[in-house]
């Protein structure tokens, strides 16, 4: 009886991670979404919204959270963002990269997703994005672009 007691206490009183960051962990519903992709060099703009659902669930780490959802740009490739969280909000750790299955680069330099309301969320990121493009002879090019997303997303399910 001890045992089972001294258990369920320590259980109670660890803030596991998954508690630390249950308000953003689960799948989130873009509800609007302004995503654009720019190609300078090309001379061509792209509206680019994200085509899968945001889904966070908490990292391994113990201190953040990590993006599991499909990439905004294929919706096929699973870049695994990791986030760092400061109270209501969580913010994309440096340095990371996400290469696409055409082989196309997502290098993110600004990414936060801000808690709003219960269950309410924004999103505002900043990134570049070397794209593909076919040349004049049909030759594959990558070309760099870069992409801006502001959006405001509904949690669906704690997952």
């Amino acid at each position: 009886m001890v045992g089972a007691a001294g258990a369920v206490a320590v259980a109670a009183g660890c803030g596991g991670s998954s508690e630390k960051f249950g308000d953003f962990a689960g799948t989130w519903q873009y509800d609007a979404a302004q995503g654009v992709l720019t190609c300078s060099t090309a001379g061509m703009t792209f509206n680019a919204p994200p085509v899968a659902d945001k889904v966070f669930q908490p990292g391994i780490d113990g201190k953040g959270i990590v993006d599991v959802s499909g990439s905004q740009f294929d919706g096929i490739k699973t870049c695994n963002f990791e986030y760092d969280v400061n109270g209501k909000i969580a913010t994309m750790r440096a340095g990371q990269t996400c290469t696409m299955v055409t082989g196309e680069v997502l290098t993110p330099t600004s990414w936060r997703f801000s808690l709003t309301a219960a269950n309410k969320g924004e999103e505002v990121g900043g990134a570049g994005f070397s794209a593909l493009f076919m040349d004049s002879a049909g030759n594959p090019v990558m070309v760099p672009c870069d992409y801006t997303l502001q959006a405001t997303l509904t949690r669906v399910a704690t997952d």
